[in-house]
C-alpha cells in the first residue's frame, strides 16, 4: 500500500513537471509590441529577398536555355519589318543635306534691289580684301627680303642696296629684277610702291619728297641715301646733288635722276622696257648699267619725256 502511494506521488510529480514545460514552450516569455514588429519585418524581408533571387536565377536559366533557332527567328522578323537584311538595320543612313531656304520677295523690284545690295556688299568685301593684300605686299618683311638677298648672293650676283635716313633704313635694291620684293622697280612691293613709306617713289614721305634732305631727287640733299652691297662695300651716294662728293654716278643713274617723276608712275614697266633682254636675271650687273647710253640733254630731245612713254600701248588694234 505504501509502495503504491509512493508510485502515485512520483507520477503526479512527473505530470506536473511535464505540464510546466509544455506551458513554457507554448507560452513564451512576454515581449513588447515594437520587438514583435521588428521580428516580423525582418522575417518578411528575408523571405522577399529569397523569392526575388530565386525568380532572377530561374529567368537567367531560361534565357540561357533558349535554342539558337529563336535567335534566327528574331533576325528573320527584324528583316521582314525593316525591309532589308539585319546588317543594314544597324547601319546609319547617310546625312541628308538641304539647301538654304530661298528668300521670298513680294515683287520683282524687291528681288532686284536685294540682288544689287548683295552685289554691292560682295564688291566692298573684295575691295577690302584687295586693299589688305596690297598693304601686306608693300609692308617690309625682313625674313622674306633676307631670303631673296641670300638667293642672289648664292647665285654669284651682286645686288646694289640703298640705305638712307639717320637710322640707315633699307630702301631697296637698285639693280634687282622687278619681280623681287626688295627691288625698287617692283611697284607692288615695299620699296617700289608709291604708297610705301620707305620708297624713293613716294613723294609724300621723306625718301621721295624733293624737299627732304634725305631724298635722292633733292639737288641740295645733305643726307642722301648710300649705295652698298651685301659685303658692305661702298659705291657712293645716290643723289642728284652734284656738289656731293663720292656720288654714285653713271649713265643709268643720270637717266633715273632726269626722269624720276615719270618713272614713279610705273617703275615696273620702266624696268621691263629698259632691260627687256634681261627679264630672267636676278640683277643687272654694274658693268651693264655703266655701259648704257647717256641720257639726252633736254635741248637735244625732240619732245619732252611724257608719262605715257612709260605706259603700255593700249591703242594697238587687235589682229
Amino acid at each position: 500500500m505504501r509502495t503504491v502511494h509512493a508510485t502515485l506521488l512520483q507520477h503526479a510529480h512527473n505530470s506536473a513537471t511535464t505540464n510546466s514545460l509544455a506551458v513554457s514552450c507554448v507560452m513564451p516569455r512576454q515581449q513588447s509590441v515594437s520587438d514583435l514588429h521588428s521580428t516580423v519585418a525582418l522575417t518578411l524581408r528575408g523571405y522577399i529577398s529569397k523569392v526575388t533571387h530565386s525568380l532572377i536565377s530561374s529567368l537567367a536559366t531560361v534565357m540561357r536555355s533558349l535554342p539558337v533557332t529563336l535567335s534566327l527567328l528574331a533576325g528573320f522578323c527584324l528583316t521582314a519589318l525593316c525591309g532589308a537584311d539585319s546588317a543594314h538595320a544597324y547601319t546609319l543612313a547617310p546625312p541628308q543635306y538641304h539647301s538654304a531656304p530661298q528668300p521670298q520677295y513680294q515683287n520683282e523690284q524687291e528681288r532686284l534691289a536685294a540682288e544689287q545690295a548683295a552685289k554691292k556688299k560682295a564688291a566692298e568685301e573684295a575691295h577690302k580684301a584687295a586693299e589688305l593684300a596690297a598693304l601686306q605686299a608693300r609692308t617690309p618683311d625682313p625674313e622674306k627680303e633676307l631670303a631673296e638677298l641670300n638667293a642672289i648672293t648664292t647665285s654669284g650676283e651682286v645686288p646694289l642696296l640703298l640705305y638712307g635716313g639717320n637710322n640707315n633704313s633699307f630702301l631697296g635694291c637698285l639693280n634687282c629684277n622687278f619681280k623681287l620684293r626688295i627691288s625698287v622697280w617692283n611697284k607692288q612691293g615695299p620699296y617700289g610702291s608709291v604708297l610705301s613709306t620707305v620708297s624713293i617713289w613716294n613723294q609724300q614721305y621723306e625718301f621721295g619728297n624733293e624737299a627732304s634732305p634725305l631724298c635722292p631727287w633733292n639737288p641740295y640733299a645733305s643726307t642722301p641715301p648710300v649705295v652698298v652691297d651685301t659685303n658692305g662695300n661702298f659705291y657712293g651716294f645716290f643723289t642728284a646733288n652734284t656738289n656731293q662728293q663720292s656720288r654714285f654716278n653713271n649713265n643709268f643713274v643720270a637717266t633715273i635722276f632726269r626722269d624720276h617723276n615719270n618713272i614713279a608712275s610705273d617703275s615696273s614697266l620702266y624696268y621691263q622696257q629698259l632691260f627687256a633682254e634681261h627679264q630672267e636675271s636676278k640683277t643687272i650687273p654694274l658693268e651693264l648699267l655703266e655701259a648704257l647710253p647717256p641720257p639726252l640733254a633736254p635741248d637735244d630731245m625732240l619732245l619732252a619725256p611724257r608719262q605715257s612713254d612709260f605706259l603700255p600701248d593700249v591703242t594697238a588694234t587687235a589682229p
